[in-house]
């Protein structure tokens, strides 16, 4: 994404991203739009089980339109035919 881009060229990451193993060799933690699941498998259970989980969905032609631009960056594509679709 071209937000995601522009942070690279800034030598901007997200919070957490990189982490070390006990050889000191760096690897990928986390990363954008990580899903529970991905992120169940990088914590220790004991703290995965002692956390409160919630979600908050968006306004459904909010969304809409997050995915629009984001499915359709390089497409030309109406968004009102996108919908028909």
């Amino acid at each position: 994404m071209k937000d995601e881009a522009i942070r690279k060229l800034l030598g901007k990451r997200p919070q957490n991203y990189l982490d070390f193993d006990a050889q000191g060799n760096e690897y990928k933690k986390y990363f954008n739009h990580i899903t529970a699941k991905e992120i169940q498998c990088v914590i220790e259970p004991s703290i995965w089980d002692s956390y409160y989980k919630f979600c908050f969905e968006r306004n459904p032609f909010d969304r809409a339109i997050y995915l629009y631009y984001f499915l359709c960056q390089n497409k030309s594509i109406k968004f009102d035919d996108w919908l028909k679709n």
